[in-house]
């Protein structure tokens, strides 16, 4: 037996702003985790929802299906077996459905068969299985328990999940869970989506992205977009089956899901895609750069790292319309003072090219609110003070920030 751990990639260092001095100069900024999903969710990551189950043969002859049992279990729980057998077989009948309608399907068959013929009362897990689709959140479970890259939700499905519904129940009935599967067949699969290319820690040291390989990462790129053109449904890039169902849910299954679907692909294409952005930004190719942290924001529409990126692309083009966009949604949507610091910077700087001193000037300020250590912003107050001195301003700001009185301020940002 195990039970699959979620694994969260380290993020990379990214740039933040070129300052208005025109130095030409950037500063990275410190990997700092947080929560961007409502915090109540995490119960599903951390205690349960895992994926508990039989260990495969890696010696097993792929070219044909071996059924695979959990003898341990059925030896205390023989009651149990014929169901499983029942779900193991029903995922051998219908290679052609794709894993997540396949799952979905064996486990309304494990259920039917464990309420028609079997020992009701004696596995908890199989009687918890029977409450779960009674209550119409079979799909909704499946995608949270078990899902993974590869998977793809077809359009047809997206209408009939009620994920809100299924949350606030899980939030009460799931705690501690674990999904179960205690047979299966092993069959030839499919490649996952992203399975062979280089893991993104191959571009990076201790400096951050390693641009002299920037040719290798374009090359790995470029596969990508092959093999993403290839996929049924809008590619997502999430940790675990929790988020996936959670992007479902904030893209709205009644919109775009509805006719296009989504496939789960692994959260490192993201970073490889930031690398690849980085990159290009550089070496100054802004129409790459644009085009790498269009496709990573795309596949994590909610990583606010990638938009801050794609804003500063679109500050070098002197767009700014599309860089506010980027910076308005993450001031929306983010609770970490370092990313709203970095946002409020970006938005300072274009306030100060557009000539809006005083208005430059606030924003900065308020950045320091939530960063105070941020020489940079502090250099950006200073030189926007002599500007607005100079051009005869009639009311000057303060020389210097000061922090609201009795206001404790410690986050550091900044390298």
């Amino acid at each position: 037996m195990r039970s699959c751990e979620l694994t969260f990639l380290e993020s990379f260092p990214s740039r933040t702003d070129t300052i208005v001095s025109q130095t030409g100069s950037t500063d990275y900024t410190a990997r700092v985790t947080f929560c961007r999903r409502q915090i109540w969710i995490y119960f599903l990551i951390g205690v349960g929802l895992g994926c508990g189950h039989v260990e495969p043969n890696p010696e097993a002859d792929n070219s044909k299906p071996s059924l695979v049992v959990d003898q341990d279990y059925f030896e205390t729980h023989p009651e149990s077996q014929a169901a499983w057998i029942v779900y193991a077989l029903h995922r051998l009948t219908t290679p052609e459905a794709g894993e997540y309608q396949i799952e979905v399907d064996s486990r309304r068959k494990l259920v039917r068969y464990w309420k028609e013929d079997g020992a009701s009362g004696t596995d908890s897990y199989l009687d918890l299985l029977v409450k779960i689709e009674e209550l119409g959140f079979l799909e909704e479970y499946v995608i949270a328990a078990f899902s993974k890259p590869g998977w793809t939700v077809p359009a047809a499905a997206m209408v009939d999940l009620d994920i809100p519904a299924f949350l606030t129940w899980a939030e009460q009935n799931l705690q501690g869970h674990t999904g179960e599967v205690r047979a299966f067949l092993e069959r030839p699969r499919l490649e996952t989506p992203g399975a062979r290319y280089p893991p993104p820690e191959t571009f990076v040291d201790a400096q951050g992205p390693r641009c002299d390989k920037s040719r290798e990462i374009e090359g790995v790129l470029e596969r990508w977009e092959v093999d993403r053109r290839a996929l049924i449904g809008r590619a997502l890039a999430v940790p675990s089956g929790v988020d996936f169902l959670y992007y479902l849910d904030e893209l709205g299954t009644d919109g775009e899901l509805s006719r296009t679907g989504a496939t789960q692909v692994p959260l490192s294409i993201v970073d490889l895609l930031f690398i690849g952005g980085f990159c290009a930004t550089e070496r100054a190719d802004l129409k790459a750069a644009q085009r790498y942290f269009e496709g990573a924001s795309s596949l994590d529409p909610y990583n606010n790292r990638v938009r801050m990126e794609l804003a500063h692309v679109w500050i070098q083009r002197s767009e700014f319309e599309p860089a506010e966009e980027q910076i308005e949604f993450v001031l929306a949507t983010s609770q970490d003072p370092c990313m709203i610091a970095q946002a409020l910077r970006k938005r300072g700087y274009i306030e100060f090219e557009r000539g809006e001193l005083s208005k430059s000037y606030a924003t900065y300020t308020q950045s320091l609110d939530h960063e105070p250590g941020s020489e940079l912003a502090r250099s950006e107050l200073s030189i926007l003070y002599q500007t607005m001195e100079a051009q005869g301003f009639e009311e000057l700001p303060p020389p210097e920030y000061a922090p609201p009185p009795g206001q404790q301020l410690t986050t550091q940002c900044t390298l």
